[in-house]
């Protein structure tokens, strides 16, 4: 009798034990499904982050990058008051193209000027009037640089007003912060060509002094000078 409820407690032990290590399994099996899940839903929100962030990266972009369209000074939907800021900035450019083309026109004079005035023999004045040419150089080609600064700034400035006039209008919709630091660089590299055009003036000017003390001491020899102008 004792031997069969041993035999009968021993087989519900190990029932036990079985139907434990099986719930332990499943357990294990749950757990790790869990943990899964929620690893792969955790990758898959970070994914989906991932492409909203580029893509808001990418519109940003092709904000910034964005060609300016032209806008029309005959389009009715335009206000004369904006029509008139786009002309001034059209005329603004025109202008600067102007003096870019009269700057290069200076220049090419005052080099040719430069190069005649190696063959010309002036005597005691010879040293005077080759600084008076070469500070007349100097001062033609900064003032190309200035002219060029000035044409890239009312270029960038007519590309603002376009933008800034689309996007009141409700016309386009563009990344203004940028043109307008863009404008701000291209001014303050305007500024700067125009101070050392006017550091060079007074070089020139201090040379073309010393020139003419120089051409008074000269007596006959001037003549050579006015036949080489």
């Amino acid at each position: 009798m004792n031997q069969q409820i041993v035999k009968i407690m021993t087989k519900l032990m190990v029932k036990k034990i079985n139907i434990m290590t099986n719930m332990t399994k499943e357990k294990t099996r749950y757990v790790q499904f869990k943990f899964n899940e929620r690893f792969v839903s955790l990758f898959l929100n970070a994914r989906v982050l991932a492409v909203f962030c580029c893509l808001l990266s990418c519109s940003s972009f092709m904000a910034c990058q964005k060609k300016i369209q032209e806008i029309s000074l005959s389009d009715k939907r335009l206000p004369a008051e904006a029509r008139q800021k786009i002309a001034d900035a059209q005329d603004a450019q025109i202008v600067a193209r102007v003096r870019l083309d009269q700057a290069l026109a200076q220049l090419q004079q005052a080099q040719e000027k430069q190069l005649r005035s190696l063959k010309l023999n002036l005597g005691s004045a010879n040293s005077s009037f080759q600084q008076l040419c070469s500070a007349k150089v100097n001062l033609a080609d900064l003032q190309v640089k200035l002219a060029q600064a000035e044409l890239e700034l009312s270029q960038k400035r007519l590309q603002l007003v376009y933008a800034q006039t689309a996007q009141r209008y409700d016309l386009a919709v563009y990344e203004i912060a940028g043109l307008e630091q863009e404008v701000e660089q291209l001014k303050t590299r305007f500024l700067s060509f125009r101070s050392q055009v006017q550091s060079s003036k007074t070089e020139w000017e201090r040379t073309l002094n010393a020139w003419w003390t120089a051409y008074g001491q000269m007596g006959n020899q001037n003549q050579a000078y006015w036949s080489f102008e």
